[in-house]
């Protein structure tokens, strides 16, 4: 199956890193330090598009932020959802509904007595 998008760019992963750094107040340096790199490698992510997930996960290790769940955030969200969550998702549709008819009922009754 195939998600087809009406925008199909995704978000720039250097964007984010900057908005990301500058919200937080990390400075380059520090991260630099934090991840074992030279200055220029960390200012090299913040101008790419996208990076190799090997280098999101030492980021997220990095800022203590779980990069990927933010980005995945930004997916629709139905997708991959688990069995568990598919079947709970299913019988709370099935509890509201019959809800609904009950309050429906109680309406009626209420109705019916005046």
């Amino acid at each position: 199956m195939t998600y087809k998008s009406k925008n199909s760019s995704f978000p720039h992963f250097g964007n984010w890193l900057k908005t990301y750094l500058k919200k937080h107040k990390v400075p380059n340096e520090l991260l630099a330090k934090n991840m074992n790199r030279k200055l220029p490698t960390i200012n090299g992510y913040k101008s790419r598009k996208s990076v190799q997930s090997a280098i999101v996960w030492e980021l997220s290790l990095a800022l203590e932020h779980n990069i990927f769940a933010e980005l995945a955030a930004q997916l629709p969200s139905d997708f991959s959802r688990t069995e568990n969550q598919n079947k709970e998702l299913e019988d709370l549709k099935a509890q509201v509904a019959q809800l609904t008819n009950e309050r429906n009922l109680l309406k009626e009754i209420l109705m019916n007595r005046g």
